[in-house]
This record gives C-alpha cells, sequence and structure tokens, in this order.
C-alpha cells in the first residue's frame, strides 16, 4: 500500500486543526445561550459568574489556537514534522474541552444534565480526526469524567426528583452513589457502553476511510509515474530517431580514419584514438537503443525464464568498478528459476548498484545481497556512503532530484527504478541516515516471478 505522503498529512491536520477551532467557536456560543436561556426564560438560579468564567477560557485558548495555527501555517519544518504537532495540539484541546465540559457539568446538575451527552460529541471527533492512542485517550478521559459526576455534583432541584430517591427516614448514612435512582444507574451503563461502541466503530471506520484515501493516492500517483514515463519513452524514441544517422556517420568516418591512420602512421596513438571514438560511438547506440526499456517501458515486454545467477550477471553487465561489488547469495536461491522481464529488471537493479558504488567512492565495495522470504524475492544493495537526510529520501525517487554535481546525473535512475519495480507489483525501500550509508531493498512477489511450474530452471535469451 502507498502511505499519504507527509504533504497530504499536514493538509488533513491543518483541515482538521480549522474545525475544531470553528466547532469550539460554535459550542461557546451555544453555551452561552443555553446559560442565558435558563436563567431568564426559566428562571432556574445558576452560579452563572464561574460558567461564564469558562466560557472566557475556552474562548481565550481558541483565539491562542488560532494564532498558533497561524504560525504553524509559515513554519518551513518538514511537512510531517508540523502534521504531528497538530495532531498532538488537537488531541490536547480535546482533553480541555472535556475539562471544561465536567466543570460546566459539575455546577449544573452533574449527569442529570441533559447536555451531559455531549462527552458523545468529543468522543467522536477524536476517533475521526485522531490516531487511535489519542482517541484512546480521549474516551478513556471522558468516561472517566462523566463517571466521577455520577458522586460529586452541584445538584439542580429541578433535576433532582429523576435522579435520585429520597433519604432513608431514619437519617442513617448511605454510601455514595445507594441514593441513585435505577434511571440514573442504567445512564451510567448505558453511556458507558455507547461511547465504548462508537468509539471502536468510528475508529475503525476512519482507519477504513484512510486506508481507501491511501490506496487512491497511490493509483493517481502510479497513473502519474506512468504518464510521465509515456513522455520519456516518446523522448527516447525521437532522440534514437534523430541521432541514428548522425552516430552511423560518425562510425563509418572513425573507421575510415582508423584504418587510414593505421597505414599512414602505424606507430601513432591517433589510430587508436580513432578506434576509441568508433567504440564510444557503438556505446551510444547501445544506450540510445535501450532507452526504452530504461524508461520502465518494457516491464511487462521480453519476459523470460532464467536463474537469479542469470539476472545478477546481467544487472554486473558492462558495469565499471565492478570489482567493488561484494554478492552474497543465500544458498538455494543461486539458481532459483524465475520468470520475469531480465533486461527491464537488471537495467532498474544496475542504477542502483551505481548509485551505491557512487555514494560509496573510496570507503570500500558495496554489497549486493539475494534471499528469499515467505512471499518475496529480496534484492538488498548496501553501501558505504554519507548516507541520506530525511528530507533527501522523501525525494529520492522524485523526477530530476539528484544530489549529484552537475553533468553527474539528471536524478532519473531511481525513478526509472521504482517504475520498472512497481510495474512488476514490487517494492523499493530505503533505509539511511547521514553519515551510517544507505540500503535499498527491492522486494518482488514469488508468485509474480516464479514460472508456472516452479520446477525445471529453464534457461531464456533477453
Amino acid at each position: 500500500m502507498v502511505t499519504v505522503t507527509p504533504q497530504g498529512q499536514l493538509e488533513r491536520a491543518r483541515i482538521n486543526f480549522s474545525w475544531i477551532l470553528k466547532l469550539r467557536w460554535i459550542a461557546a456560543a451555544g453555551q452561552l445561550a443555553t446559560i442565558l436561556l435558563v436563567e431568564l426564560w426559566f428562571g432556574i438560579p445558576l452560579p452563572t459568574d464561574v460558567l461564564i468564567a469558562v466560557l472566557l477560557l475556552e474562548a481565550f485558548t481558541n483565539i491562542v489556537l488560532a494564532g498558533w495555527r497561524n504560525a504553524q501555517t509559515s513554519d518551513r519544518a518538514a511537512p510531517a514534522k508540523v502534521a504531528r504537532r497538530l495532531e498532538v495540539a488537537i488531541g490536547t484541546i480535546l482533553l480541555l474541552d472535556i475539562v471544561l465540559l465536567t466543570v460546566l457539568l459539575f455546577f449544573t446538575g452533574g449527569p442529570t444534565n441533559p447536555f451531559s451527552v455531549f462527552y458523545m460529541v468529543n468522543i467522536v471527533l477524536a476517533a475521526v480526526v485522531l490516531p487511535p492512542v489519542w482517541a484512546g485517550g480521549v474516551t478513556l478521559l471522558a468516561l472517566a469524567s462523566f463517571a466521577t459526576l455520577f458522586f460529586a455534583h452541584v445538584p439542580l432541584p429541578e433535576l433532582v426528583d429523576m435522579g435520585y430517591r429520597s433519604p432513608p427516614v431514619d437519617g442513617a448514612p448511605t454510601m455514595p452513589g445507594e441514593r441513585m435512582s435505577l434511571y440514573l444507574k442504567g445512564l451510567l451503563v448505558a453511556s458507558v457502553m455507547a461511547a465504548t461502541t462508537v468509539a471502536v466503530f468510528v475508529t475503525r471506520l476512519t482507519a477504513e476511510r484512510n486506508a481507501l484515501e491511501e490506496s487512491l493516492e497511490g493509483v493517481r500517483s502510479r497513473k502519474a509515474r506512468s504518464e510521465r514515463l509515456e513522455a520519456l519513452g516518446t523522448l527516447a524514441a525521437g532522440a534514437a530517431h534523430e541521432l541514428a544517422s548522425p552516430l552511423s556517420t560518425i562510425a563509418v568516418i572513425a573507421k575510415d580514419l582508423e584504418i587510414a591512420l593505421a597505414r599512414a602512421l602505424p606507430d601513432d596513438e591517433a589510430a587508436e584514438d580513432a578506434r576509441l571514438i568508433r567504440q564510444e560511438v557503438s556505446r551510444c547506440r547501445q544506450i540510445i537503443d535501450q532507452m526504452a526499456a530504461d524508461a520502465g517501458q518494457s516491464a511487462a515486454d521480453n519476459v523470460v525464464v532464467g536463474t537469479v545467477d542469470e539476472l545478477i550477471d546481467a544487472t554486473l553487465q558492462n558495469l565499471r568498478r565492478r570489482d567493488h561489488v561484494e554478492i552474497a547469495v543465500r544458498p538455494g536461491t543461486r539458481r532459483r528459476p524465475l520468470r520475469l522481464p531480465r533486461r527491464a529488471l537488471s537495467l532498474a537493479l544496475r542504477q542502483i548498484v551505481k548509485n551505491a558504488l557512487d555514494a560509496s567512492k573510496d570507503r570500500g565495495p558495496i554489497r549486493l545481497e539475494v534471499s528469499e522470504s515467505k512471499d518475496e524475492l529480496l534484492v538488498v544493495v548496501r553501501d558505504r556512503g554519507e548516507g541520506m537526510t530525511r528530507e533527501t529520501l522523501e525525494r529520492a525517487t522524485d523526477p530530476f532530484f539528484t544530489t549529484k554535481e552537475p553533468g553527474e546525473g539528471m536524478g532519473l535512475g531511481l525513478f526509472l527504478s521504482q517504475s520498472v519495480v512497481e510495474r512488476l507489483d514490487g517494492r523499493i525501500t530505503f533505509d539511511s541516515r547521514p553519515g551510517e550509508g544507505t540500503t535499498v531493498t527491492v522486494g518482488l512477489p514469488l508468485a509474480a516471478v516464479r514460472p508456472p511450474d516452479d520446477g525445471s530452471a529453464a534457461s531464456g535469451a533477453s
């Protein structure tokens, strides 16, 4: 599954935070209107000064939080870091709101107050906008606060009759909660059950929604990647068509020049230079011919049956500094028959190996490991380079992103490698820290790369 990008997490957190602030203003206005209605219309005396103080505190915190949100919007820190801050802030807000609601209910009849149902609102909000750990914490605090009100609150005479039985005639002491009516005891049990059910259900529902969003984002990402690959394929075909004639002309002239120089100046190095020109032109022709495959277009074409050994040989073919690559293949895997587009996959793996060699430089050899897990063929490349920061890791597979010096790379290598691997329903992951090198893991599902009979190690030519 493709996870939501850090930028997507940040946008979701910002939207949730803004809506929480709006709901708090609406709640404060509704609570103020209710207090005035009860005092002026119904004539029920309330500790208005305490209640207004609670509402002012709620409004003050909302103003402070709005200013803090604006500061976070202009913060240039990593999107994932800002998103986590906003999530923590939302969780803290909901915890504070439960405390404020408990104070309001404490002075206005406790559990007999019909507005105690608003605990449920906080529980639902937490389940929708917060991770499960935070949602669980909000739910536990809400239930604990509500249960506490059954044993400690300032009763309203107008609501006492529905919640409590008359005290014993002889004035004997009673245990806390013993005077509660059956209605009030049932309300406590029902509230705990309802809150738990709602929290679990909404949390699960939100998790499913988030998973669907991640899946849709993955589909959109793969579609955009495919469109970019098609554009690269078109560019490759155009380049091959335009460069074919001049390269052929250069090759013919270089060959004639080599022959002429060899006859006229047998011992001169000019003939060797002409031969080198012809070889490099031939290499350019090979590169152009492979550009379409390198762009991932042939990931589903030219499927052949071979072995892991053959895949490794194809990956390291014509690779400079091949002697700096240590190969480790788990016993039993080396002769494993595979059915896959060897040419495209070997080019994708070669790019990863080349990057590892460039990163390691003179720090020692890199390591190429091949093994099998329960359901995957794993190819791991470890280098001894400088490693990558989190910001670089997040952009490592973006097209045209590179940390190399100008002229040393276009920033397409890992982008194309990931495209080929994903077209095979595989995955590519990066583990890197500054100063500790980088490990790239390519996982290919065995169900997709095993031959149908998975018995005979038939080999095929690419």
